[in-house]
């Protein structure tokens, strides 16, 4: 199934190659914490630079198990002019 190809999503991020979503939390919550509002956010950062940050150290991550993963752990977002941005707190 393809999902908002447009932000880069391929649609199989069943397949994260041997990627546990344990790891891909443990990447994202070493880096950012939820934001409760965008008034309560330290910064707002793009899915493609937040998909970025976490290929850092997993290279093998997708954007679309990302996005998934971020909306799991509570993360809110705001869609500005097309772009996905993350609300987010510094850890």
């Amino acid at each position: 199934m393809k999902m908002f190809p447009f932000f880069g999503f391929s649609g199989d991020d069943d397949d994260q190659d041997g990627l546990s979503p344990e790891e891909l939390v443990a990447v994202i919550t070493k880096m950012y914490l939820p934001a409760s509002s965008a008034s309560s956010a330290d910064e707002l950062i793009s899915h493609a630079d937040l998909v970025e940050l976490v290929r850092s150290a997993l290279p093998k991550a997708k954007a679309g198990a990302v996005f998934t993963k971020m909306t799991d752990m509570g993360f809110g977002s705001k869609t500005i002019e097309g772009t996905i941005y993350w609300l987010v707190l510094n850890a």
